[in-house]
This record gives C-alpha cells, sequence and structure tokens, in this order.
C-alpha cells in the first residue's frame, strides 16, 4: 500500500499513469499500469483480511470458553461455512493440479475438533469459499463475532482513527468494483484519481476491521460467556484510542481527544513501546500518524499482557 502510495504521488511514478491523448502509444501503457495497481491493491486488502481472520481464529482454539459456547454464528460459520469452502478449494486447487490431501486431512481434523475441550477452528472460515471477498463476506464475519452493523461501527472507529471515509462500506464496494473492471473488463479504465484514493480506502477498512474483531476475540478469550450470547453485543464506542504523532523529527503521544502530550520523544521505536504498554492497560489501540495523516494502527487487545 505504501507503494501504491508513492506510485500516486511521486512525480517520476506518477508521470506514467497520467492520461496522455496526444500520444495513444503511451496512453494505453498507462491505463494498464493503472489497472494493474487497481488489482493489486484489492489483493493486498484481501490478504490481510484473510491472515488477520486466521490469525484471530487460531487464537480463539484456545479460548475457555468451549466451541458450544461460542456465539452461534460463529459456530456456524466454523462448521457449515468450513464444508463448503473446503469444496470450493478442493475443486480450484485441483484444476490447478495441487496435491489437496493433506487440506482435507487437516480440515476434517479442525471439524471433528469442535467436539472436543481442545477445539480448533479452520481458517477456512472466513474469504475460502469463493475467489474474492465481497463486502457481505465482512458483514458476515463481524457478525458471527457479535458486533452487528459491522460496516458502520468499523467505519465509526476507522473514523475516531484519523481516516475519512463517509461508508466504509461503500469504499469496498467501489475498491472490489475497481478490481474486478481492471482484472476482467477489456478497454477497463480506472480513474487516477480512484486510485490515488485507494491506499487511504484500503488502510481504513483493514484498521476498522482489525480493531473490531480483535476486541471481540479478546472478550471470547477471556471468557465472556454474556458476550458470547450477544448480552451486550459489541460497539466501537468501547474501544480506547491513543495516538502517537510524528512531525518534524518529534514524537508525542496523545490520549484521544486530548490537547496535551502525555509523552514527547525523539526516538520513535521507543516511543511505540511506551504507548503500547500504555494501551494494553486497557486494551487500546495505538495510532500512529505522520504529519496530521494516519499510516498506521496496532490493537493491543492480543497482545503480551492481553488476555
Amino acid at each position: 500500500i505504501r507503494a501504491l502510495e508513492r506510485a500516486t504521488t511521486d512525480q517520476a511514478a506518477l508521470a506514467l499513469l497520467m492520461h496522455d491523448p496526444v500520444h495513444p502509444e503511451i496512453d494505453e501503457s498507462a491505463r494498464l499500469l493503472r489497472n494493474g495497481l487497481a488489482v493489486s491493491a484489492f489483493a493486498v486488502l484481501e490478504a490481510f483480511l484473510k491472515s488477520r481472520a486466521s490469525e484471530v481464529l487460531g487464537r480463539l482454539s484456545g479460548s475457555t470458553l468451549g466451541f458450544a459456547e461460542l456465539p452461534d454464528n460463529l459456530k456456524s460459520l466454523c462448521t457449515h461455512g468450513v464444508v463448503g469452502a473446503l469444496r470450493f478449494q478442493v475443486d480450484m486447487r485441483s484444476r490447478a493440479g495441487e496435491d489437496v490431501a493433506t487440506l482435507i486431512r487437516d480440515t476434517g481434523a479442525a471439524l471433528a475438533s469442535t467436539s472436543d475441550p481442545g477445539y480448533q477452528l479452520s481458517s477456512l472460515a472466513f474469504g475460502h469459499g469463493r475467489s474474492n471477498l465481497n463486502h457481505a463476506d465482512m458483514k458476515e464475519l463481524l457478525g458471527a463475532f457479535n458486533i452487528p452493523d459491522g460496516w458502520g461501527n468499523a467505519t465509526s472507529i476507522a473514523r475516531r482513527m484519523g481516516f475519512a471515509s463517509l461508508s466504509l462500506r461503500d469504499d469496498f464496494v467501489s475498491a472490489a468494483k475497481q478490481r474486478h473492471t481492471g482484472a476482467h473488463v477489456a478497454g477497463a479504465e480506472v480513474p487516477l484519481t480512484d486510485l490515488q484514493n485507494l491506499p487511504g480506502q484500503v488502510l481504513a477498512i483493514a484498521a476498522g476491521f482489525d480493531a473490531l474483531l480483535s476486541r471481540s476475540a479478546f472478550r471470547l478469550l477471556r471468557g465472556d460467556r454474556r458476550f458470547a450470547q450477544a448480552s451486550p453485543s459489541l460497539s466501537e464506542t468501547e474501544i480506547g484510542l491513543r495516538f502517537l504523532h510524528h512531525d518534524r523529527g518529534a514524537t508525542r503521544e496523545f490520549a484521544e481527544g486530548g490537547r496535551r502530550a502525555t509523552a514527547a520523544g525523539t526516538d520513535p521505536a521507543a516511543m511505540l513501546s511506551a504507548c503500547l504498554a500504555r494501551a494494553s492497560r486497557s486494551g487500546a489501540v495505538v495510532v500512529v500518524t505522520e504529519r496530521g495523516l494516519t499510516r498506521a494502527w496496532e490493537p493491543t487487545d492480543l497482545g503480551p499482557g492481553r488476555p
């Protein structure tokens, strides 16, 4: 995503992406490059979402809650959803000439383990039942983790983190459409302005998804039986934020909404480490900004000392 951002802002790289009606050959090359970058951006987003979901599902395998005590929709995703995804993956990988025996064996073992105390949740539960993710997949996963109005909650916390978005759902749909257009539609034209918006949209979607999923997983790992039965469900308002602002060689830490820095220094790594330690006491998300722009985030709910 950083590379995409540089490609759409650096003057030398930008020149390769500009529309050039005077020179058809150059214009066609620029069009192909824009389309390729749109496909790559969505692929990066998909890879992160699948990887993070797989990581969280793996952590949940160590929950003190029995499988039967997990949220109903999560149990369904990890059983019925896995069976459907396995069918798709076996068919797709077999067509590609891959050996699927290990996949079948491992997935079968994970499904069978759901009747045991030491169960394992298969990574196939999310994002592996079709070729590409869609907005409904995201809503389904967040709903399975007792996060109602998943897209609404993700948009709200992303805006609190400093991302500019009216609707992350709409941003996701737009990015997916650009990916499909760039990959499958002959003569497709991804506008440069849309491409320049993609880095921020991708980061915002990933950050909102990550913060919500991490908090829900924390509560389940902690053995919160009331939460597991959606009483109450999760709202983004319960997740705190701490900010690290980098500007002109100095780093300052702020509480959300605070006007005065709670810490300051010139060593970004040391400042981040100290900020994470403070944030982990309440499970706050650390948001890193550079010259007023949100550049990174780090949930602490599943970090050292939590849960």
